[in-house]
């Protein structure tokens, strides 16, 4: 049995997916390749859900700048993924092939049989409108929207064989070998304004049902997040384009002689989604660090373990899925480093995967440095140049300093000029000279290299009271070194 493959790209699509997701496993796709375009309804969290336990593959896909999502996830999944199939099937979420007779398989083995030299076929739209419904209801899409079109549409859908094709549009593919035949499996009459459309679409041997608009509801919810094959922020979809399709006339129950056979596979994914969430129930997630580089949160629950997988969303762009399986004090773990990333997070979207929801945090929300350095020092001490760094950055202000120095208990074993710095500060800040000694033998007992990196975290961080301790104590800010010649003592 051939191997055969549905690539789509989806962004708000939660209530459709196990349904859209039943329907193909039902007519015999073998794998279910879906790129998501960054949804806020749960669509995100479901496919990744889906994806852990074996249904699809997932493809995280944001939106690129002057790029067009939908056909950019077609032309890397023909780069990628399509070599591995005999056929490949692009639809959206909304759309079901329905052949006329059997499954998928018998419309391809009559496709091979008669036109053997087949790269392509095209399939046309049966569009179907909103059955008179406002509302979104209960149901299956097949069983809610029974009303289509009298004749099939003239925009078509493609199925292709990837060793024919050069690249791959959203409705139509450029081949490089073999023929375009349409659902008759006659040579496609294309419209010469439209190379996407057909001059007289027929009924055929299958045709994509397009349930275009659903209640009103459902389609003033759609229309509201624009279009995959469009660039961001333009070509929102009008509020009248919904008056276009309500004229579908036609009785057509033709999808629905699948139900019952999509029952099992329905009852599958939800046993296996069931499964995923019981393995998760409980367990919360807390980001404790959101530094533009570094992402750090822990796990709690009984049931959280180095198994759990975290799915890190930062900018609603860059994606990480990750198990929770660092040690942080007496938690679980994760962290995200993004140093030498493009994107420093600003937003992050975190959550467990195998749960329906996750949460949405700005950088301002987790706290400053001094809140940030109270959670690393008491599950992450071994972190010393980030300790560091924040105990730098929360000394801004003498309020700042005394609350990093009330737990100030920190090993520093490999940089222990660190704690010795931040000592020598506390006793300066006592009114103590001996802490303006610590200061200046630091440079002898470690180096120029070690004064320049203390100046340099001052420095980046406009630690004014830092700089206020050392000026008053005729110790230059910048170098680390007294303004003035030292005597024998160390005093100017």
């Amino acid at each position: 049995m051939s191997r055969i493959a549905v690539c789509a790209i989806a962004k708000n699509e939660e209530p459709y997916l196990k349904e859209w997701l039943a329907f193909y496993r039902t007519i015999g796709i073998t794998d279910i390749f879906v790129y998501d375009n960054v949804s806020d309804d749960g669509t995100s969290e479901l496919l990744a859900s889906l994806n852990e336990v074996g249904l699809i593959h997932r493809v995280h896909w944001p939106r690129r700048q002057n790029v067009t999502p939908q056909r950019d996830a077609y032309q890397h999944f023909l780069n990628n993924h399509a070599a591995n199939y005999k056929w490949v099937l692009t639809v959206d979420i909304d759309e079901f092939l329905v052949p006329r007779d059997g499954n998928i398989h018998d419309f391809l083995d009559r496709v091979e049989r008669e036109r053997p030299d087949a790269g392509a076929v095209a399939v046309p739209w049966l569009v179907f409108g909103p059955n008179g419904r406002t509302k979104q209801s209960p149901g299956l899409v097949i069983e809610r929207f029974l009303t289509a079109r009298d004749q099939p549409s003239p925009p078509v859908k493609t199925l292709y064989r990837p060793e024919c094709v050069q690249s791959m549009r959203t409705h139509v593919c450029d081949l490089l070998s073999g023929s375009y035949v349409d659902n008759t499996l006659a040579e496609p009459s294309w419209d010469p304004n439209s190379p996407i459309r057909l001059l007289d679409p027929q009924p055929g041997l299958a045709l994509v049902h397009h349930y275009v608009t659903k209640s009103r509801e459902e389609w003033d919810r759609r229309r509201s997040i624009g279009r995959p094959d469009r660039l961001k922020g333009v070509h929102l979809i009008p509020h009248s384009t919904f008056e276009d399709y309500l004229d579908t006339p036609a009785s057509n129950t033709d999808a629905l002689r699948y139900r019952d056979l999509m029952a099992p596979h329905l009852r599958q994914i939800d046993a296996a989604l069931t499964r995923l969430a019981t393995t998760t129930e409980g367990i919360s997630v807390k980001l404790h660090l959101m530094d533009p580089g570094l992402i750090l949160g822990s796990i709690e629950g009984e049931q959280a373990s180095p198994q759990t997988r975290i799915r890190v969303l930062i900018n609603d762009s860059v994606e990480f899925i990750i198990r929770a399986n660092v040690k942080f004090g007496d938690s679980l773990g994760f962290r995200v480093s993004t140093n030498w990333s493009e994107s420093k997070a600003e937003v992050v979207s975190v959550g467990v995967v195998g749960q329906r929801e996750s949460a949405t945090v700005k950088r301002k929300d987790v706290g400053g440095p001094i809140k940030a350095w109270h959670a690393l020092a008491g599950k992450a001490p071994s972190a010393e140049i980030l300790l560091f760094s924040k105990a730098v950055r929360g000394s801004r202000t003498k309020e700042g300093f005394e609350s990093i120095r009330s737990k100030w208990d920190i090993p520093f074993k490999k940089f222990p000029w660190f704690g010795e710095f931040m000592n020598a500060l506390h006793v300066l800040n006592s009114g103590c000279d001996k802490g303006r000694q610590g200061i200046i033998t630091l440079g002898e007992r470690y180096g120029d290299n070690v004064l320049r990196d203390v100046a340099l975290q001052i420095e980046r961080h406009d630690a004014g009271f830092v700089r206020t301790l050392l000026d008053e104590a005729g110790i230059d800010p910048a170098t680390i070194r007294p303004y003035g010649p030292v005597s024998a003592e160390g005093e100017s």
